[in-house]
């Protein structure tokens, strides 16, 4: 809340319960003029159960296609890999825009793109995995996704996205997982 006694000098409560005072900006009679927003998203989805795979060699291209559909889409990609079946996407989502048309958008836009080069019966599964990340863990995040293929050694698709599902405490209806 606003010090009413000097205008300029606002009192932020901690989780703590202790309180900060700190100066805000006298000549800015809306200190809150501008959107200040940095949202980090770890999405994920596969491919359709009777797609091809998605070729080892196709996919850096794949990568840096949908990396600027979402630069179109003013949303800065982090880190985009995957396998042959799936893929993860590590970025910042501009606030303006929805994530499921986000989604909708790259998954439309690389499905023409694959079918054009060269995988005709290409297609994504319907919905899409999408979690939160906190900056201080994107770091970590990026290496995830970075390290798919070796991560995928180890475990399934399935599996990985059933401990995503737990850790931020979403219920999966294994009916539709792996579904088209």
């Amino acid at each position: 809340m606003r010090n009413p006694g000097s205008g300029n000098v606002i009192n932020l409560w901690s989780s703590v319960g202790t309180t900060q005072k700190i100066a805000i900006f006298a000549n800015n009679p809306d200190p809150m003029a501008q959107t200040l927003a940095k949202i980090y998203i770890h999405a994920t989805f596969h491919i359709g159960i009777r797609s091809p795979q998605i070729p080892d060699e196709t996919s850096p291209k794949l990568y840096a296609y949908i990396g600027g559909v979402m630069s179109r889409n003013n949303c800065l990609p982090i880190e985009i890999n995957g396998t042959g079946d799936h893929l993860h996407i590590l970025f910042s989502l501009h606030p303006s825009i929805d994530l499921s048309k986000l989604i909708q958008t790259i998954k439309t836009a690389s499905n023409k793109w694959m079918k054009e080069n060269g995988c005709r019966q290409f297609k994504w599964q319907n919905g899409y995995g999408a979690f939160s990340v906190s900056a201080s863990v994107l770091d970590a995040a990026a290496k995830y996704v970075r390290n798919q293929r070796i991560h995928h050694k180890k475990c399934s698709y399935y599996d990985e996205l059933g401990a995503f599902c737990k850790v931020y405490g979403i219920e999966m209806n294994e009916e539709y997982v792996m579904s088209e």
